[in-house]
């Protein structure tokens, strides 16, 4: 016998995907632009154990904490990208000059995001974080040999309605993944 597992090969995939961000409380719409192959998201609960008797067993565990991270890893200088990342920041143009400016604001800048991606068999995955913050850190790999790279981490944000202003129950507050069946 055969140590293969069962599965479904149409459940697999590879390859990069779209990231769109926008203004917090709208369906975003900004292409992010250009990304290294791989995104990394992060579903996170930090536990409490509750334990009880001699010894002490296990008996309950309860969430104290959770978070939705986003991180993918832009390969375009992109200011108006980066301010979101930062969660603050001024973008200009004085033609041809695009500009940055940073510094001194206490609050972050709030926005949308949504990962699309494509299945080999033309199903999609749809990643929606309602609301979300950037990590306000930017470390730029600017490497002499290969593409500049800026690791764009978000982490969303409890919400009590999605972009179309439906309210949302408990457990449905910082994201929706859709797989649309081709």
């Amino acid at each position: 016998m055969r140590n293969k597992p069962v599965g479904s090969i149409e459940q697999v995939s590879i390859g990069p995907g779209r990231l769109l961000l926008g203004a917090a409380d709208a369906t975003p719409t900004v292409d992010v632009g250009y990304v290294r192959g791989s995104a990394t998201l992060t579903f996170e609960r930090n536990q409490v154990e509750i334990r009880q008797g001699s010894p002490q067993n296990l008996i309950k565990m309860l969430a104290s904490q959770e978070d939705v991270m986003l991180e993918v890893t832009g390969i375009e200088w992109d200011f108006d990208n980066l301010s979101y990342v930062l969660g603050d920041g001024q973008t200009s143009i004085s033609d041809p000059d695009k500009i940055l400016e940073f510094g001194g604001r206490p609050n972050n800048t709030e926005v949308a995001l949504q990962y699309l991606h494509t299945l080999p068999d033309g199903s999609t995955l749809t990643l929606n974080i309602w609301k979300a913050n950037g990590s306000g850190t930017v470390a730029m790999a600017i490497n002499p040999d290969d593409l500049h790279e800026f690791p764009f981490k978000f982490t969303a944000i409890d919400v009590s309605s999605d972009w179309a202003s439906n309210a949302l129950t408990n457990g449905k507050t910082l994201c929706k993944a859709i797989h649309t069946v081709a």
